[in-house]
């Protein structure tokens, strides 16, 4: 998406290879953009993928698959209330206090009310393969980063 709108905005090219740029490009449309996706998916198959592999089930309060707008609102109540927007020291705080009431087997502050979680115990196979799923995206983040910094090192007057 970058790419294209490079393309057709020389200014936005420019701006986009400003330090942090790429991070507020990430926050205000790929987030945004990420949770549209996600929430088709589940519209469409009854479940994400992450889901379905850590047999997790969200539904609304009376155990009714939820509609596609409903899992977007929760996907952005998600994000305000569980991930503070990615604000720093705040948003760990409040992953802090989500991780403290589920825990204790209550809802997140975000599902009270309004959305059920279910979860089923997980086979050992599943947590293996949900392990090397985490460590195969983590290695992905690393090596395109990498190759990004080689990339802004390897142009005239990066330096």
């Amino acid at each position: 998406m970058g790419a294209g709108l490079s393309v057709a905005s020389e200014e936005f090219s420019f701006w986009i290879q400003r330090p942090q740029s790429d991070a507020i490009f990430g926050l205000l449309v790929i987030l945004p953009l990420a949770f549209v996706a996600d929430a088709g998916v589940y519209g469409l198959f009854g479940n994400t993928l992450g889901k379905k592999l850590l047999r997790v089930r969200v539904s609304s309060t009376d155990g009714r698959l939820l509609g596609f707008a409903a899992y977007l609102k929760r996907n952005f109540e998600v994000w305000w209330f569980g991930l503070a927007a990615g604000l720093p020291i705040i948003s760990l705080i409040m992953m802090l206090y989500q991780w403290r009431r589920v825990a204790n087997r209550e809802p997140t502050g975000y599902d009270i009310g309004r959305y059920r979680v279910d979860a089923s115990p997980l086979s050992s196979g599943r947590v293996v393969l949900a392990s090397v799923l985490v460590l195969v995206v983590f290695a992905l983040v690393i090596a395109f980063a990498v190759l990004a910094a080689l990339d802004r090192s390897l142009k005239p007057g990066s330096w």
